[in-house]
């Protein structure tokens, strides 16, 4: 059952604007340079921010992958632009070698945490986590969970049920399917003994779970089916990000979050991705800058502006909210 559509409200902010201080606020590794300027793509999240908020008193889930870590952090971005962001809380971080460490299972205080934020690489103000309470002057709570396996691994859906019980009740969300096992047991084996995950082994590009868009799909999944029985709107593959196999066949695709071929890609083009070790990542740029020397705010507004991410992010929230706008 789709959701009901809701209006958004807030002051009008330029896309600069947020922009600029996502420039700031937002992860390294979801940010872009670029050696020019870049020529705009007609997209709404080039509204400005009001187009990124949250409506009045909803209560909004966010489930899957790193990819929509990515899309919380352009909503907080715009959210602290338009001067609508309350508070941001740190519920739980993931166990990812399972209960096969000291660390208590769940807990706040499990792994490597630490991350930088901005062009300049500078430590973040508040440290990664998987699970996460974001609220906003406007009654709205934003829910992430993202990259948990103790709240996203099949044998334990009785800890993701009672998680959606006791932060629910949700009026909107969106379902993606999350990483498997072999990629939490890579990331175990960083935490252990420092050896980055193998992304030709594990992780997106290797990764081709079924497509949630068929109902197959979804009665297949024991993740999907406890989220849909708390949230039966939930949503799933907004259009604007699928893509196409090698018969034409629309597929939720296998570059993360992007299906090969879809809207946004082909919007974008080649300035998609942002790079990991110079060399292009799975993730989407979220703001893309250029000729940046400084880190005052006036001079990041007039250099940066939303990229593909801040896109995906729209796509995903509206898809959420169950509206929908022509291209």
């Amino acid at each position: 059952m789709p959701a009901s559509p809701v209006r958004l409200t807030a002051k009008d902010v330029p896309h600069s604007e947020w922009a600029g201080l996502g420039a700031l606020q937002i992860p390294t590794g979801f940010l872009c340079n670029a050696s020019s300027p870049l020529e705009q793509p007609s997209h709404p999240v080039f509204g400005g921010a009001q187009t990124l908020l949250l409506p009045a008193n909803t209560r909004v889930l966010l489930f899957g992958t790193s990819h929509l870590r990515s899309v919380r952090d352009v909503l907080i971005a715009a959210a602290a632009g338009a001067g609508t962001l309350l508070s941001s809380s740190c519920i739980s971080r993931s166990d990812d070698c399972d209960g096969a460490t000291s660390y208590a299972d769940g807990g706040p205080d499990i792994g490597d945490f630490k991350r930088t934020c901005g062009l300049f690489s500078r430590p973040c103000e508040k440290d990664d986590c998987d699970l996460t309470h974001d609220r906003f002057a406007n009654g709205a709570v934003l829910i992430t969970m993202v990259n948990h396996r103790q709240l996203q691994s099949s044998q334990y859906h009785n800890k993701l049920e009672s998680r959606l019980h006791k932060d629910g009740p949700y009026t909107h969300g969106y379902f993606q399917h999350p990483h498997n096992a072999q990629w939490f047991d890579a990331q175990c084996r960083k935490q252990k003994d420092g050896t980055p995950p193998d992304p030709t082994k594990v992780g997106d590009r290797v990764e081709h779970p079924c497509d949630i868009a068929s109902e197959e799909c979804r009665s297949s999944s024991t993740l999907f089916k406890t989220v849909h029985s708390m949230l039966p709107n939930v949503a799933y593959a907004a259009e604007a990000l699928r893509g196409t196999d090698g018969s034409g066949e629309a597929t939720s695709g296998d570059r993360g979050i992007l299906g090969e071929g879809s809207p946004i890609l082909n919007q974008f083009g080649e300035s998609t991705f942002a790079e990991d070790s110079g060399h292009p990542s799975m993730h989407a740029c979220d703001v893309v800058c250029h000729g940046v020397t400084s880190d005052d705010t006036a001079h990041l507004q007039s250099h940066c502006q939303p990229w593909v991410g801040a896109a995906i992010a729209w796509e995903v929230l509206h898809a959420a909210l169950g509206q929908t706008e022509p291209r």
